[in-house]
């Protein structure tokens, strides 16, 4: 799994990780650029994180309010922590 992929991988992982303790208000920060810019629908996925991103998109219409934003990484460590821990996640 690239980077680009850990970073998709680790906001899934967030969101999912949000749903299963029940909070429905949410803000995701995100510190990959490419990702929260298709996330947020400003552009087109890269085709290797497009299913992933597809999901996110689907999964944040399931929250009361949710809100994701961009960050540079050096001010978002649990971002890049959640990242690191993705890469070892196998599907």
């Amino acid at each position: 799994m690239g980077p680009l992929e850990a970073k998709a991988k680790a906001l899934e992982e967030s969101l999912l990780f949000a749903w299963d303790v029940r909070v429905r208000d949410v803000l995701f920060e995100c510190d990959s650029k490419i990702v929260y810019d298709v996330v947020t629908g400003c552009s087109d996925p890269p085709s290797i994180i497009s299913n992933i991103t597809k999901g996110i998109q689907y999964k944040l219409q399931d929250f009361q309010q949710a809100q994701v934003s961009h960050v540079y990484w050096q001010g978002n460590r649990s971002t890049h922590l959640l990242a690191q821990y993705a890469k070892h996640i196998i599907d």
